[in-house]
Order: structure tokens, then C-alpha cells, then sequence
């Protein structure tokens, strides 16, 4: 009798973590939403990923979250502004990429990165990156810039307010954005670590033409022609392509730009380019 008593708790017990793991791996399961989501991401980043996306956690932000390790390391490497998403809840998914610029590090035998995607309100607002090194990888942005790095970026491309829905028009005020933010030189006064304030470089710009070549709801790509007025002592604009024009105009001026949406109202250049090398096989700055 304590055999048959003793073979029915083990099984019950056996019984009970079996429905704890299966309740465990359905709360892992990925969405098709989500999937979707994630893997249209993945385009825009062109990431190239050979692994399924896995569900990590989800957390409600607050204040004392944001005091905790590792959500305020976390959180100090996002685009996004923690107040636009206090109190909302944030779901975390990770997959495994190749084509990252982390995956370049040296001591990355694999070239692999795992990418963190975090969404909210089933929107991707952000994430961020780890590279798969032999020790412990640090964190990055989710495109794989430290902290100092991403400060010089979102000094570099600001995020922008704006009250329309029209992704051209979005563009041009994101665009124009990063012109005004790069009208002195003042990358090179940081970098040169010159002893001198930042001089103007431009004068005006025109905004000839907007594009749309890669769209999806939250972040999109564009072509854009532009002309820019520079000061004449100034060749921060001459470089990429342009033709000269009259009384220091450069014009035809043309580029792609990877626009992705931080927070209600407000969007963001992740990436610039000349050509559009960013839908090949090959990550480049």
C-alpha cells in the first residue's frame, strides 16, 4: 500500500512540473505578430539571422527599475526615452544574428551577436546587443554602439517631434533634423579634440526630393536629394557625391536614410548611407 501511495505522488509530482514546463513553454511561444514584427525588423537592419526569435521576459518599466542593474545600463542605450514608456509594459525577445556590427569584434570566432528586441504595445521601440565572445560580452545600443558612441549619435541624428503621419513628410523633418544638428564642425572639434568652439559649416539647404524604398509601420527607408549652402572655407559636405554649384551651393546631393519610430509623435535616423549596400550581404558603417 505505501508502493501504490508512494508511485501515485511521484506520479502527480511528475504530473505537476510537466504542466509547469508546458504553461512556462507557452508563455515562451512566440506570437506570429510577433514574429512578423521582429523578422521585418530584421530586414530593415539587414541582419541576416539564422535562429528563431525567443521570448526573454516582460517587465512593467518604473521608476525603481530603471535604479536596478541591468535595465538602467539597458535603458541608457536606447534612442528612446524611458518617460515616453514609464509605467507600460516591455517585452524583451532575442535572436541571433550575423550581420551585426559587433559581429566584427575580435575574439567573435563566430561572427554571431545576439540582439535583444524590446517592443511595446506589440511595437519594437528599441533593444539592445550583445556580442557572442569568448567572456562576457558588454552591452551596446542595438546596432552596437557604446554608450559614449550613441551620445555622439543622438547628438549627430536627434530624435524628432512631429504632428504628421505622412512618412515623406516624417522624413523631410527628420532629415532636416540632421542637417541642422551638422551645420557646425563640431564632430571634428570633438574628435580632433581642437581648443576651439565649433564653426558654422552651413548656411541653407534645400530638401529636392523624398522617396520611399523600404516601408514598414514603425521604421522605413528613404532616398533623399538635397542641396547645401556651405560656408566657403568649409569640405565637411563635399564628401559622397554633389556637383558644385554657384556661391558655394552643392547640389544634386543625394543618400538613403533608415528612419525607425522611438515614441508616440517621434522618429529618429538609425543609419545614413550614399549607396544602398545596406540590402547586401555585407554590414558596413
Amino acid at each position: 500500500m505505501k508502493k501504490l501511495l508512494s508511485l501515485v505522488m511521484c506520479i502527480l509530482i511528475i504530473g505537476s512540473v510537466s504542466c509547469s514546463r508546458a504553461k512556462e513553454l507557452v508563455e515562451k511561444k512566440v506570437s506570429t505578430e510577433v514574429t512578423k514584427e521582429i523578422g521585418n525588423f530584421i530586414e530593415f537592419m539587414n541582419y541576416g539571422y539564422f535562429d528563431e526569435s525567443e521570448f526573454v521576459e516582460k517587465y512593467t518599466l518604473t521608476d525603481g527599475k530603471l535604479k536596478d542593474l541591468p535595465y538602467s545600463q539597458i535603458w541608457d542605450l536606447q534612442r528612446a526615452s524611458a518617460n515616453d514608456f514609464m509605467n507600460e509594459d516591455i517585452e524583451v525577445y532575442k535572436i541571433l544574428v550575423k550581420n551585426h556590427r559587433l559581429s566584427n569584434l575580435p575574439g567573435n570566432k563566430l561572427s554571431e551577436t545576439e540582439v535583444f528586441i524590446m517592443l511595446s504595445d506589440g511595437n519594437i521601440m528599441g533593444g539592445y546587443s550583445i556580442p557572442k565572445l569568448d567572456t562576457v560580452g558588454s552591452v551596446y545600443s542595438i546596432d552596437g554602439w557604446d554608450n559614449d558612441e550613441l551620445t555622439k549619435e543622438l547628438k549627430a541624428n536627434p530624435v524628432v517631434e512631429t504632428k504628421s503621419t505622412d512618412k515623406k513628410i516624417i522624413a523631410t523633418e527628420v532629415y532636416t533634423g540632421y542637417i541642422k544638428a551638422n551645420s557646425t564642425d563640431w564632430w571634428n572639434v570633438e574628435r580632433n579634440k581642437l581648443d576651439r568652439e565649433p564653426i558654422q559649416t552651413v548656411l541653407d539647404y534645400k530638401i529636392t526630393s523624398i522617396n520611399m524604398t523600404n516601408e514598414f509601420e514603425d521604421f522605413f527607408t528613404v532616398s533623399i536629394g538635397y542641396d547645401i549652402k556651405s560656408v566657403k572655407e568649409s569640405s565637411q559636405w563635399v564628401a559622397g557625391n554633389g556637383e558644385d554649384g554657384p556661391d558655394n551651393w552643392i547640389i544634386n546631393k543625394s543618400g538613403f536614410a533608415d528612419i525607425m519610430k522611438v515614441g508616440e509623435n517621434k522618429y529618429i535616423k538609425i543609419k545614413g548611407y550614399t549607396g544602398y549596400y545596406t540590402r547586401g550581404n555585407t554590414y558596413k558603417d
